[in-house]
């Protein structure tokens, strides 16, 4: 019998190969000796995705130029490719894959991994569909976990409806994706823009959200509010009342002074002593979004930076799956941390008395580890030197992370002390530090609260009265971490996946439509011309791409239709693509863009404007032909050189072109009919006659 186990990429294959045995490699697959698994075993692997969805012109030739005539672009059956550059190693899986008798998926557990596994499966044909599949789930690249995991392999028709759900959402975001991004480009070049201007189900509410921010700060009017502030003294401590209320009309509160003779000293009495003791147990353990936005705020970590380095200590073996979204462990995990428990106090450098040993509902639960658990440290400690840095302070935040569910809990004790004055409430809080706990792993140093004196109820004190003014402050503006983690808008709007939410925003990040500065989300003027275009369309709100996401998750645990999703998904694009048919691109925002694209005006229909394309400088006067190559004579004209050609007519001395024989210096000019030419600070030297000494007669 003959098995032949499916990784996602050949360094997990290889894992998985020397977990199990001894290894006999080769360049698409190995060899594996072991006694885990009955008769011959090979482990091959894909290199990610070995295949895709076809593009448009793979149906028809005709669809390689875009036209807005052949949309919507829906058909009936859907056509998958290799992938030019993995060609060579499909070819060794499905040979593979055709001679087992069976196959164990070992791709990455989660939805997408499912969908990498059965796109290579369908794709080499009925023969490979019907051989009996077998399911690795494993939460760790341990050798004794994989281990443990091969001898309980799942059968694979467990998980299989996460790849319906992974599929579903791979053909939904292809149809709008495809539709929408040709529509949206076409329209955006007939306004006399440049590029692509792309379309996603995720990725344009997402690009809605930072766009809407931006205009909240931008629309903000600060406004002036006024509060009252009592000072006091007791046992040489100072004492700061405040109220709650505030008051936004300067003459309102003039008025309440007056009426309460606060423009005096005040006698007053303590209303209420309130003394409440908090105790706080540890945080809920790190999931994917937990450990991004922990990345982001301490570190400015982008979060697909951060996953690719969970990713990286997870395939090393030293931290446990990175795309969770489960904040608990089972019992079997908990074990296991406790027994290694000063192992890895020793790493963080901080040894404590362990004061829960036993398990808390808080952090372990078997009920709620349904895929995955949290993101752990396993057994196998590194050395940290032999860590990048970026591994390093991961690595070690999941490690102090993970420890603190060990450590005693938070204590503290809060004392309030109420002045009710005429109705008016003041107050003065105090905070005392009982028990610091699981707090000694955080490094960060804890804000120092107030101390108060001894105060009781019924005490008369002086207090000043003063008014404190202040001024209403704009919303916040979004980071990776508030947008993308865990407890960001996208997971509180549900768009997208705690698993793909990097990935959107690093895209609206390459493609142009936001920036990131200092981690703060800044929309481009693309992203808000796409903004300005969607903001009426469903394909641009968040609340539809949260109810795709929420039919999706009935389709990933068996109870929604793939059929049903992508019927509506097509009459979605239909009808959308249909009432686009009667709009055009806001002139405001492409007028901006155009001007920001502007190198200068044509100098020969001189109606258009140059702007710069991957080769050249041409105008956006359709009719005019007028082009300024962005090399010339061996030498690439820059920016700066082209805006001065333009606007004067010649450029500063240039140094360096190649003639065809030798290289020269010289000004570029702009002729009258357009065209360029040379112009020479002197003309070059003429070569001079060689000398030769006078012959002399020969003597007889």
């Amino acid at each position: 019998m003959k098995t032949v186990i499916l990784a996602e990429k050949p360094a997990q294959g290889k894992a998985y190969a020397e977990a199990l045995g001894t290894v006999k490699s080769y360049k698409t697959h190995v060899e594996v000796d072991t006694s885990i698994l009955p008769g011959e075993v090979i482990v091959t692997w894909g290199i990610g995705h070995l295949i895709s969805m076809a593009p448009m012109e793979r149906y028809d030739e005709k669809y390689k130029k875009w036209a807005i005539a052949d949309l919507p672009f829906l058909p009936n059956h859907y056509q998958y490719e290799i992938v030019d550059s993995t060609k060579t190693q499909f070819r060794a899986v499905k040979k593979l894959l055709e001679e087992t008798d069976n196959i164990i998926i070992a791709t990455d557990a989660d939805r997408e991994g499912e969908n990498i596994a059965y796109s290579i499966i369908n794709k080499c044909g009925e023969k490979v569909q019907r051989k009996p599949k077998k399911r690795l789930w494993a939460n760790s690249m341990v050798a004794k976990d994989l281990v443990t995991a091969f001898k309980n392999l799942r059968d694979s028709s467990e998980t299989y409806d996460f790849y319906i759900e992974a599929q579903t959402r791979q053909i939904s975001d292809w149809l709008v994706g495809m539709n929408f991004t040709r529509y949206f480009t076409i329209t955006a070049q007939n306004s006399g823009l440049e590029g692509v201007y792309s379309i996603g189900r995720v990725q344009t509410p997402c690009n809605s959200l930072v766009v809407l921010n931006d205009l909240e700060i931008n629309q903000f009017k600060p406004e002036t509010f006024y509060k009252f502030k009592g000072q006091a003294t007791k046992n040489q401590l100072d004492l700061t009342f405040t109220t709650k209320i505030k008051y936004m009309d300067c003459t309102e509160i003039q008025k309440i002074v007056e009426e309460n003779n606060f423009n005096q000293p005040l006698e007053t009495t303590i209303t209420k002593i309130e003394k409440k003791k908090s105790v706080k147990a540890a945080p809920k353990l790190l999931n994917l979004g937990g450990i991004q936005k922990l990345g982001n705020n301490k570190w400015k970590y982008g979060l697909d930076d951060t996953l690719a380095t969970v990713q990286s200590l997870y395939t090393k073996g030293y931290l446990s799956y990175p795309r969770t979204e489960c904040n608990h462990i089972t019992t079997s995990e908990f074990d296991y941390l406790l027994e290694n428990l000063e192992r890895y106090q020793d790493v963080v450098d901080n040894r404590f008395e362990a004061a829960y040993t036993a398990p808390r509902k808080l952090h372990v639960d078997n009920e709620k580890v349904v895929e995955h658990y949290a993101i752990i440290p396993t057994t196998h400690v590194p050395k940290i030197e032999t860590l990048t840095e970026e591994e390093q302070n991961i690595y070690l935040a999941v490690v102090n992370h993970t420890l603190q569910m060990f450590a005693a809990d938070y204590e503290y004790e809060v004392t309030t002390a109420v002045i009710d004055h005429n109705d008016i409430e003041f107050k003065t809080s105090g905070k005392v530090i009982l028990q610091k706990g699981w707090k000694n792993l955080q490094k960060e140093t804890e804000k120092e609260e107030a101390i108060l004196p001894p105060l009781t109820e019924g005490e008369i004190i002086s207090m000043i009265v003063s008014i404190d003014e202040g001024e209403t402050k704009p919303p916040a503006r979004l980071t990776e971490a508030t947008l993308g983690a865990e407890g960001g808008l996208m997971e509180k709007l549900d768009i997208g996946r705690s698993a793909t939410r990097a990935s959107i925003i690093k895209v609206l990040i390459d493609r142009g439509f936001m920036t990131v500065k200092n981690t703060q989300l800044f929309p481009t003027k693309k992203g808000k011309l796409i903004y300005s275009m969607t903001k009426e369309l469903l394909i641009g709100k968040p609340e539809m791409t949260a109810k795709w996401e929420g039919y999706l998750k009935l389709i990933g645990s068996g109870k929604g239709n793939q059929q049903t999703f992508l019927k509506n998904i097509e009459k979605f694009v239909h009808s959308t693509l249909t009432d686009l048919s009667e709009n055009s691109f806001d002139k405001g925002e492409v007028n901006k863009i155009i001007e920001a694209s502007k190198i200068g005006d044509c100098p020969k229909c001189k109606t258009g404007i140059i702007t710069d394309k991957k080769k050249l400088f041409s105008c956006t006067n359709e009719a005019c032909d007028f082009v300024l190559w962005k090399t010339i004579a061996g030498k690439t004209l820059s920016l700066s050189q082209a805006k001065e050609l333009l606007q004067t007519k010649k450029t500063k001395l240039i140094k360096g072109f190649k003639g065809k024989k030798n290289t020269f210096d010289a000004k570029i000019i702009l002729k009258e009919d357009g065209t360029t030419g040379f112009e020479f600070e002197t003309k070059p030297k003429a070569a001079s006659k060689k000398s030769y000494p006078k012959k002399f007669p020969r003597k007889a």
